[in-house]
């Protein structure tokens, strides 16, 4: 009974000891439960997780990486697992390399920056730092113990001001950053470049340093009073560079806020615009002035005469425009050459100020056209006063050069407010009508505008749309007249003569399209179908047998100034099988009398190609005689002005006689144009004329016609000289 109770106590005892051993370890599982969970949160509340690295079974415990990936992570999980799952792969390496140097005792602690894989957002920037906390007998590293946080905000924060310093460094205009008393705090190298002044020179220092004297003190005040008030202040500033220098700079000053929202700065950025504003007011010069002359352009014209019309509206006045353009300008400045063309115009600009200086501007639009601008003309007649002083500036020749003087005259149109027109474009197109009409008045001449003008005008305008398109149309064609030796009665040669019959205004002479087209630059291109239709014409001849005829063509002066003529020719020649010495070229006095050596060596590149050339128009010039021998000239062709006149005693028998000995003197083949009579011909026989040319042996014909006409003449020839059986 006694051993019973022993041995029930004895269990009694085993059982409360067992209670109380449970007892002590749930309290201690609680403890420690409540002290994870008091660790959990105050990781949480740091933002940093904790681990334990296990170098003998390469397994990390860790506690608080929850929070760090907003998600599920094991409290235990393999070292390789968790480099190749949790840390990016381009980051591996490094993280692996970072434990191996501490391992290796490199390094006194474990410390990396990687990305770790997170729930929500993909990747966040995690930095580890730790170090070996137990060792084993022989020293070996056991355990690494360490800590993780999310530094993904950090780092953005460092990569944004590092890019943020970057770009100030790299920009081309200069940046400063002052502080609220206005001293610097940073600058970049631009400043430094602009300023001439360097960091350790400036910072610390104020903003008046770069105060220029062309801003009095109030302007500065003002500047650092509007900053202080709103934050933010532009304008164009100069400032005084380190060498006492200025310059004009374009300057962008706003505040700097900082984490409160604060005003803690002020960050300046500058640009020197010294360059551009003298490009702006270059531009502006030349958009107002004329580069060459310094007479006011077409721009500042307008606006002055705008505001002219403005005043005479108002005290019921007028406003008078002169439109000037220099005769046969073109001509001298072709044969002359640009240079001499400018200086001349220069002369011009001098002398038309110097003419109306007491009564209004002068300004040149273009070329040889200049406009006089008469404000509040007292009458008509001080109109025509001025006009007449403008015309005046040109009845003494204008010296080139040492040897050379030009003699021009110009041609005036005039336009009048309110008049003529109400608004400037008005009057000045107004006034251009009415100086063409001065120039078809026989130039050197003054004509005011009228609605008779401006139908003509209109009618020009529309001549010059359908010569555009005529060489498309197919609108022209060649007629050809015959030319006659006086000596042996055969036809020589045959000149090809421009026709066009346009479809919308019928047939236009060549004295109305040929001046036109001239002056558009389209004779060129006509030239140049004149050329392929003459000599293919010629080729076509030459076929039925008439080798020894030849074609005399027309040549303009700016074919012969700007056209290849030469080469032109010598493909034509080439591809029809024509004698070169079958073509002729007509020019006339004026495109090569001149200092001028573009064309005479134009001459001589026609010359040595074997053609024939010939001076068109002979006597009506004003050529020299020494100068004319130097031209590779065969022909002359005396004017028909001077052949009307001949006749039994008639004044001008011994000038035509005269001509003719004086071309056979330098070895020259004289033809007559315009022979209309048999009179005409009897007379130039017995002057010793070589060839005629006129109505009296047959009128431009056609193609077909004159083909048919020189076969006739062919034929009557052969028939005379056929002796009778």
């Amino acid at each position: 009974m006694g051993l019973l109770l022993l041995s029930i106590g004895f269990t009694l005892v085993l059982l409360v000891f067992a209670w109380l051993v449970k007892r002590r370890a749930t309290l201690m599982q609680d403890q420690i439960d409540g002290q994870r969970r008091d660790l959990g949160l105050a990781l949480r509340g740091t933002g940093e997780a904790i681990w334990i690295w296990h170098l003998d079974t390469q397994e990390i415990t860790q506690v608080g990486f929850e929070p760090l990936v907003e998600g599920e992570f094991p409290k235990r999980i393999n070292a390789i697992e968790f480099i190749q799952v949790f840390i990016h792969p381009e980051d591996a390496p490094d993280f692996q390399q970072a434990i191996d140097e501490h391992l290796r005792g490199d390094t006194a602690a474990f410390d990396v920056s990687y990305r770790l894989r997170h729930y929500r957002k993909g990747w966040i920037w995690i930095n580890s730092r730790g170090r070996v906390v137990e060792h084993g007998p022989h020293r070996q590293p056991l355990r690494i113990a360490g800590a993780s946080k999310d530094i993904s905000h950090s780092r953005d924060s460092e990569s944004e001001s590092r890019i943020a310093l970057e770009v100030m460094r790299s920009m081309a205009e200069a940046v400063a950053v002052v502080d609220l008393h206005f001293q610097f705090v940073s600058i970049n190298p631009t400043f430094s470049k602009i300023t001439g002044y360097s960091r350790d020179e400036i910072i610390g220092k104020g903003g008046h340093l770069l105060n220029s004297d062309q801003h009095d003190p109030q302007f500065y005040e003002d500047v650092q009073r509007q900053l202080q008030e709103t934050g933010h202040w532009s304008g164009e500033l100069w400032q005084k560079r380190k060498d006492e220098g200025e310059f004009l700079s374009q300057v962008d000053v706003s505040e700097v806020l900082d984490s409160r929202g604060q005003r803690s700065h002020f960050v300046a950025v500058v640009s020197d615009i010294t360059d551009r504003k003298r490009i702006e007011q270059e531009l502006i010069q030349l958009a107002k002035y004329d580069a060459l002359t310094g007479l006011p352009s077409r721009g500042l014209l307008i606006e002055r005469l705008s505001k002219a019309i403005i005043k005479a509206r108002r005290s019921q006045g007028r406003v008078a425009v002169l439109f000037l353009d220099l005769d046969n300008f073109k001509n001298i400045n072709d044969s002359l050459g640009h240079t001499a063309g400018d200086r001349l115009l220069v002369v011009v600009a001098q002398r038309l100020l110097a003419a109306t200086r007491d009564f209004g501007m002068v300004a040149r639009l273009s070329g040889d056209e200049f406009v006089i601008m008469v404000e509040a003309p007292e009458s008509d007649r001080q109109i025509s006063e001025v006009a007449s002083r403008v015309l005046a500036q040109f009845s003494n020749p204008i010296l080139l050069s040492e040897n050379h003087a030009a003699n021009l005259t110009g041609s005036i149109g005039v336009s009048v407010f309110p008049d003529h027109a109400q608004t400037p474009s008005d009057l000045l197109k107004f006034a251009d009508i009415a100086m063409y009409q001065a120039k078809t008045e026989g130039r050197n001449t003054v004509q005011y505008f009228s609605e008779e003008m401006d139908a003509k005008s209109r009618h020009r305008a529309q001549l010059l749309g359908a010569l555009k398109m005529a060489l498309i149309r197919d609108e022209f064609q060649l007629h050809f007249q015959p030319r006659l030796s006086l000596e042996t009665g055969n036809i020589t040669s045959v000149e090809a003569l421009l026709r066009w019959n346009s479809a919308e205004m019928g047939s236009i002479g060549p004295d109305v399209f040929i001046p036109l087209a001239e002056e558009s630059g389209q004779i060129i291109e006509i030239g140049e179908w004149v050329l392929k239709e003459a000599i293919g014409t010629l080729s076509r001849w030459h076929g039925f047998g008439l080798n020894h005829l030849g074609m005399s063509i027309n040549v303009s002066a700016l074919q012969l100034l700007r056209s290849k003529l030469a080469g032109q020719i010598s493909i034509l020649i080439e591809k029809y099988a024509i004698p070169e010495y079958c073509i002729e070229l007509e020019i006339t006095e004026s495109m090569v009398l001149s200092q001028n050596s573009q064309p005479l060596s134009n001459l001589w590149a026609l010359k040595d190609l074997g053609v024939t050339l010939s001076l068109d128009d002979f006597g009506t010039g004003y050529s020299s005689l020494s100068y004319l021998k130097q031209l590779p000239i065969d022909t002359l062709k005396i004017d028909k002005s001077f052949i009307r006149e001949i006749g039994p005693n008639a004044n001008d028998n011994m000038l035509v006689e005269t001509i003719i000995a004086l071309g056979h003197s330098l070895g020259m083949v004289m033809i007559a144009e315009g022979v209309e009579s048999e009179q005409h011909l009897q007379m130039l026989k017995q002057f010793g004329c070589d060839e005629i040319q006129g109505y009296w042996l047959s009128r431009p014909l056609p193609a077909e016609q004159c083909l048919a006409f020189i076969q006739e003449h062919e034929q009557r020839r052969r028939t005379l000289s056929t002796p009778a059986a």
